[in-house]
């Protein structure tokens, strides 16, 4: 499986359970595009950004950039007081968030390790292109299989599929351009 970089810091006078939605989205938005305007072949869309309690947690995944992971990890930790201070400011300067104190990043840590693959169990409903239905899949490791209905033009039962992933990637999966409309990708 293809290698990702793991970057994992907390961002201090934040308050986490305080923050709305719209504060979450702004706040994984600014860390995405910080990294990517510091490190070298490394694009937002690239980063995938988790937040959790305790301050405010992050974890940010860097995958699918065609700069080497080890390259991309040295990186991050030869620039990390500039790249902190960058993440800093960005946040900063962010509206409304709760705030406990002033706003800081004691450190980062950077690392490599294999890509999980990403978790698509849920229910999905959708409706367009002549297409309306439910749609369940469940995963179980790194392979899954959908069971659901969906109307095409007249009503009708849509065949179980399978699927299997590898790292972010999708594989074996005959009902592709439908799904990733319903997963938004």
């Amino acid at each position: 499986q293809k290698e990702v970089v793991k970057a994992g810091f907390v961002i201090e006078g934040l308050d986490y359970d305080a923050l709305s939605l719209q504060n979450k989205d702004d706040v994984k938005q600014a860390v995405a595009t910080t990294i990517a305007s510091n490190i070298s072949g490394v694009e937002a869309k690239d980063v995938h950004v988790v937040l959790s309690a305790g301050s405010v947690n992050v974890q940010a995944t860097i995958s699918g950039t065609n700069s080497d992971a080890k390259s991309i990890a040295n990186e991050i930790a030869k620039e990390a007081t500039t790249l902190t201070s960058s993440i800093v400011t960005a946040v900063s300067s962010l509206p409304g968030l709760p705030k406990t104190g002033a706003i800081s990043i004691p450190n980062i840590q950077a690392n490599v390790a294999e890509a999980a693959c990403v978790d698509l169990s849920g229910t999905y409903t959708y409706s367009g292109n002549g297409y309306t239905g439910t749609d369940n899949i469940a995963q179980n490791g790194c392979s899954g299989y959908h069971f659901g209905t969906v109307t095409i033009g007249y009503s009708g039962t849509e065949n179980d599929w399978s699927y299997t992933i590898s790292g972010n990637l999708l594989q074996d999966l005959p009902y592709l351009p439908y799904l990733l409309q319903e997963v938004g990708e």
